[in-house]
């Protein structure tokens, strides 16, 4: 199963894929068929071609956001060896696809259906979700009694979401970093996979936040900013970006969620936790209260949920699947330093399965998750000691060792009050 991420937002934005795909009239409907009544995953087409012998074959590929489209990995080959163009609509666009993911078809999974050629890493709907990735079949797809084996998406959702979930602020396949001091000079440091780049630095600003996060609420594959403020406003800041043939044009909106956020002693937006693959919202109040606020997938939340109690004593924080299970979890911190895994259940009403100890000694100055640092699908962490040196701990996939020996990315972080 293979991944493709990042394609340019004009030719594959799910606005572009309604309204280019084929009407279901009598000339194009499928024999025994009915309309779709779900908006993912649409189905589009892979054009690959041989380099060294210019053989072409085509095949196909769910679009299960807005930038990300999921295939088998026998419809590429190589992708050193290989041109790959994508096509969606009726207009046959054709552009380039950008691969990353995990070349396997294993899981393999056998049913009374036959896909035709050039359906390979077409997609299996069930109840409007993904279930199976098409990888070969019967010859003859018309023939009676034809099987076909198909990849089971489930064994894979902790490789797919990780995926799927990765957006970051340099368009890349790497969680970044965002920094400020107490003066509210504002730095991003791109991931390298190794470490962190350069900072660059953003305009300044004059009231300084008091919470950040990066989350892409809408779903529209760019990360975006969740940021509280010292009145305790909660904002949401998102980019609109559009590819124009030529480059990416980008503008940035605010939009103000909430008043009344002074009253959270921590924010976190750690992923899907309802289980309907919209970001959701975990917030602990005074009291020790969690609550969590579903999304809605277009930047807004919807009613809270009071889900826990007795989180007073916690520092929360997370962002993503550290378990590999395919469901967002949390960590937590507790006055001992003890370091706990709250795995996630994907229900709005139990978001998290009893707490799993998984570390000691966690005794920091910052606790930052932004997601897969280091570009290899699992949920990355950062934390400074009390020197002001940067630590990242990488991902292992593991509900009860999530983490990798630890490695630094650099000193004199105690000049910034906040991360995230």
């Amino acid at each position: 199963m293979t991944i493709f991420r990042k394609l340019p937002a004009a030719a594959i934005s799910m606005g572009a894929l309604a309204a280019g795909l084929l009407a279901p009239t009598s000339a194009h409907a499928i024999v025994g068929g009915a309309e779709a009544q779900s908006d993912v995953p649409w189905m589009v087409q892979f054009h690959v071609t041989e380099k060294a012998t210019g053989k072409k074959h085509v095949c196909a590929g769910a679009a299960v956001t807005s930038r990300k489209v999921v295939t088998a990995a026998s419809c590429l080959g190589s992708p050193a060896a290989h041109t790959v163009k994508m096509a969606a609509g009726l207009n046959r666009l054709l552009t380039d696809a950008e691969l990353t993911g995990y070349p396997t078809d294993s899981a393999p999974w056998s049913l009374p259906v036959t896909p035709c050629t050039g359906d390979e890493g077409g997609p299996l709907v069930v109840g409007g979700r993904l279930v199976g990735i098409y990888s070969h079949g019967a010859k003859d797809c018309v023939a009676k009694d034809g099987h076909a084996a198909f990849t089971k998406a489930s064994a894979f959702m902790g490789e797919i979401n990780a995926r799927v979930n990765d957006a970051n602020l340099s368009q890349d396949d790497k969680a970044d970093l965002f920094a400020m001091t107490p003066q509210g000079r504002r730095y991003t440091y791109y991931s390298t996979g190794a470490g962190l780049a350069a900072p660059k630095q953003l305009p300044t600003l004059a009231k300084p936040y008091t919470r950040f996060r990066q989350a892409d609420l809408d779903r529209d594959g760019n990360q975006d900013y969740v940021y509280r403020t010292s009145d305790g406003s909660l904002y949401w800041e998102h980019c609109v970006c559009l590819f124009d043939g030529s480059g990416i044009i980008s503008d940035w909106y605010t939009t103000k969620i909430g008043s009344g956020w002074n009253s959270m002693r921590s924010i976190t937006v750690p992923g899907d936790l309802t289980g309907d693959g919209k970001p959701d919202l975990v917030a602990v109040d005074g009291y020790g209260v969690q609550w969590t606020y579903p999304g809605k997938g277009n930047g807004y939340l919807g009613t809270r949920i009071k889900t826990a109690t007795g989180w007073g004593g916690y520092t929360v924080f997370g962002s993503g699947d550290y378990s590999n299970d395919g469901k967002a979890d949390l960590l937590t911190r507790d006055s001992a330093g003890r370091l706990w895994l709250h795995k996630g259940r994907g229900s709005a009403t139990q978001p998290f399965a009893t707490r799993v100890q998984v570390g000691t000694g966690w005794n920091f100055t910052a606790y930052v998750a932004t997601g897969d640092t280091t570009g290899d699908g699992k949920a990355d962490i950062f934390v400074r000691d009390s020197s002001g040196t940067l630590w990242c701990y990488p991902g292992r996939g593991s509900a009860t060792e999530p983490f990798r020996t630890r490695f630094k990315v650099g000193t004199g972080w105690n000049a910034y009050s906040l991360l995230g």
